[in-house]
């Protein structure tokens, strides 16, 4: 009796197993219906999208954290400047700017003629008289100099030995005094010569070597000595009572995105 109980209900699983395949075969015919109906709906919110974003506020610089110059449709930025009505290049009356002549040449070069080129006669007794002069501007040499201090010491009658001091700005056995500082800085901050530019024009036209890692030192040194002056430029422009001018720009920065921002009054300029 149990043997054929156990039959029975085999056959009834496998029946209801059967039902169940033919369930999901029929749902399975209809999946590239619903994948069908998915791209379909996916293409009309696409266009839904589309239709209402000329309706949406576009983001600028004024209602989100894009910068300016991320805006579409920046106003172009026109020169404040009358017009003068005179036509560009050098005015009539203005005063040039080529090379003129000194009357205090560092070096005078008086070139007299010993003999008549007509008739070959000795001229060495005659008396030469100036009729012309021409003169040539040119760099002296140039070459570092450099400086040594000899410290000495004096025993005095008491017993006890003087030993001069050194100046302040004298602080090591050999470095770089305070004109190539001050070179540095200017070729750095002002003509915008990177390290190894700078350590090359050194070597090449003061016949100085310099490297790059000192060049970042020294400017380092600079950066903090004119730091407080920095401070006050900048706590000058915040409180000024006048307009304050401000922009910034983008950069790459060790290969990342860098901004550098400037703010402006009449009488001071602050970048950071």
């Amino acid at each position: 009796m149990s043997e054929a109980f156990t039959i029975e209900t085999l056959i009834k699983e496998i029946q209801l197993l059967k039902h169940r395949v033919e369930q999901l075969e029929a749902e399975n015919k209809k999946i590239p219906q619903y994948e069908a109906e998915i791209t379909r709906l996916k293409k009309e919110k696409k266009q839904l999208k589309e239709r209402l974003s000329i309706y949406e506020t576009p983001k600028n610089s004024n209602n989100s954290s894009i910068p300016p110059s991320k805006d579409e449709n920046r106003p172009v930025r026109k020169s404040l400047r009358e017009k003068s009505g005179r036509k560009p290049g050098g005015q009539k009356g203005h005063n040039g700017t080529t090379l003129q002549m000194i009357d205090t040449p560092d070096k005078i070069e008086m070139l007299v003629s010993d003999y008549c080129q007509s008739c070959g006669i000795d001229l060495r007794h005659r008396k030469a008289r100036l009729v012309s002069r021409r003169q040539v501007v040119d760099l002296p040499e140039i070459r570092p100099m450099y400086t040594e201090y000899q410290c000495f010491s004096r025993k005095c009658t008491c017993g006890h030995e003087q030993i001069a001091d050194y100046p302040s700005h004298v602080t090591n056995h050999i470095q770089y005094g305070s004109t190539v500082e001050a070179a540095v800085g200017y070729y750095s901050v002002y003509q915008y010569l990177p390290y190894k530019r700078m350590s090359e024009l050194f070597l090449h036209v003061y016949n100085l070597p310099i490297s790059e890692g000192t060049i970042g030192n020294m400017l380092k040194r600079l950066g903090e000595r004119v730091l407080p002056i920095y401070d006050s430029i900048q706590d000058a422009v915040a409180k000024s009572k006048t307009a304050v001018g401000g922009d910034e720009t983008g950069a790459k920065v060790n290969g990342k995105k860098f901004w550098a921002w400037i703010w402006q009054t009449v009488m001071f300029t602050y970048i950071a």
